[in-house]
């Protein structure tokens, strides 16, 4: 077995592949953040992602989920604490309220489950009286 090692992707962490196997949603690791990013295997580039007003929408989570599409990616906004859902294509971003977060997202092979694993950190306060 032959194994190819592609080193070309720099700081790009990589967190989903594409239904098509053709790209791989990530972030980018930059001087400012983590800003969302897409690796294109063919081209073996990595292009930030931005709305179409050229702005960053936000700090994608540990996870992203490709619609069955290949062109909608569903992750969780870390900055903002809201899922969003984003379109490669025409470059829109959308909220998707009622989601209860922070949360990982998982979706089924035919796309029509969705797996939410609810991050919650609680903090107990105990108080001992000394007599």
């Amino acid at each position: 077995m032959n194994v190819e090692v592609q080193t070309s992707t720099g700081a790009f962490f990589p967190l989903a592949f594409s239904p098509d196997g053709a790209r791989l949603s990530g972030r980018l690791l930059t001087p400012q953040g983590n800003v969302p990013a897409i690796y294109t295997l063919a081209s073996q580039s990595v292009e930030p992602q931005r709305d179409r007003g050229g702005k960053d929408f936000g700090s994608w989570s540990t996870n992203t989920v490709w619609l069955p599409d290949a062109r909608r990616i569903l992750a969780w906004d870390r900055r903002r604490d809201v899922a969003t859902l984003w379109d490669t294509v025409s470059q829109e971003v959308r909220d998707v309220s009622g989601l209860p977060g922070p949360s990982d997202i998982a979706m089924s092979a035919d796309g029509r489950t969705l797996i939410l694993n609810r991050q919650v950190a609680e903090g107990d306060i105990w108080m001992l009286a000394l007599d």
